[in-house]
């Protein structure tokens, strides 16, 4: 969700394959690659340990979005002294129940979806350099907070993208992918009312991340949905609406095939293998990182189906988000245990507290990750 794919050539770098809380009624109550360095000498190579990289956050709950500088050297310091820079969003709307989610990078301009289950939604964009906002996509001024909102509604921004003069956005509430002008007016949506395949037709709902990526050499929508018993990564490629107001996508690609909570439960954010192979996602109820072909085939998941379960610092709660850094190793958004936390997975699949290099913690429901070089020039 999202994100511009990143490459990092690094020297002996192989990377293989590259949440919500409820009640205990089950309601929910939350919810680019760097370019190379011009050679020296003849025979100049980037180098892992000079390399570095940074990360944006989105955590929900402090309804904060962070730039963190990691790297080798980010593991021994002071934690605060990572931090690059902070948007916090009461700033914007300081009496708002809008938690932060879903983050789209674009060029150097950071789409940010906000989102609360009893309010409408907002979005805004930040310079990723500076983190100043740029643009109030949407704002929620003078909303009436409390209840659910009405169906008229076209604002629940769980995560939110351009596309062309348009804007695609999750609107999760409403259980509908929607199309939009840059001044908010309704041009198409994704839902029960347009889709034409008969399961969709019938259980489409909560749609929750957004992504546009390049399949086969052209443009597509990713889709994630976690929604009551419908709960798919879908791929859409471009088509020609048969109505006005109909989509502009047609349905091409859904994972699991049918639900099945132990293929995929409550997910969120996946993200595109840069090999076009395929994608991962955050199985968050299922605490576990799933690779899938766009065969549909599970082609890895972290922790590994044969290893032993988690324990410690190592142990996984409603994770929703993951990437992989420049070195090979994975940072993963681990919401309910309020942290980000990286791990060496070179070795094998298995999770154990020796694999821990790095956690931040004292996150409150971290969501969105986004990893960008800071060796380009977009350093400070």
């Amino acid at each position: 969700m999202r994100r511009t794919p990143l490459i990092f050539v690094v020297s002996s770098l192989a990377v293989a394959c590259a949440g919500d809380k409820r009640d205990a009624d089950d309601n929910p109550t939350d919810d680019s690659a760097p370019d190379s360095p011009k050679d020296s000498d003849e025979h100049s190579e980037p180098v892992v340990e000079e390399l570095g990289y940074d990360l944006l956050v989105s955590v929900t709950d402090q309804q904060k979005v962070l730039r963190l500088r990691l790297g080798p050297d980010a593991r021994a310091a002071d934690p605060d002294s990572v931090v690059v820079w902070t948007f916090d969003q009461k700033t914007l709307w300081s009496d708002s129940p809008l938690k932060t989610h879903g983050l789209n990078l674009v060029d150097k301009t950071i789409y940010v979806g906000t989102f609360d289950y009893f309010t409408e939604g907002g979005a805004f964009t930040l310079d990723v350099t500076s983190g100043a906002l740029l643009t109030e996509l949407y704002s929620p001024k003078g909303v009436q907070y409390g209840g659910e909102p009405g169906l008229v509604n076209t604002r629940s921004t769980h995560n939110v993208i351009p596309w062309g003069d348009q804007l695609i956005s999750s609107d999760t509430h409403n259980h509908r992918v929607l199309g939009v002008s840059k001044d908010w007016e309704r041009r198409w949506e994704i839902s029960t009312e347009t889709l034409g395949d008969a399961y969709m037709r019938r259980r489409f709902n909560g749609p929750n991340d957004v992504e546009l990526i390049e399949y086969k050499g052209v443009e597509h929508l990713m889709v994630s949905a976690r929604g009551d018993n419908f709960n798919h990564v879908m791929l859409f490629e471009p088509a020609t609406p048969a109505r006005e107001g109909d989509p502009p996508w047609s349905l091409v690609f859904r994972y699991p095939d049918l639900y099945d909570a132990a293929l995929l439960h409550e997910n969120h954010n996946p993200t595109a293998l840069p090999d076009g192979s395929g994608f991962y996602v955050s199985d968050s109820a299922n605490n576990r990182v799933l690779f899938v072909s766009w065969e549909g085939e599970v082609t890895r998941q972290i922790p590994g189906a044969d290893c032993p379960a988690p324990t410690g610092r190592a142990a996984l709660d409603w994770p929703r988000d993951a990437a992989f850094t420049p070195e090979g190793t994975l940072l993963i958004s681990d919401s309910r245990n309020a942290r980000i936390v990286e791990f060496d997975v070179s070795e094998d699949d298995c999770l154990s507290e020796d694999d821990v290099l790095w956690e931040r913690t004292d996150m409150e429901q971290t969501y969105n990750l986004v990893l960008l070089p800071h060796a380009d020039g977009w350093d400070q």
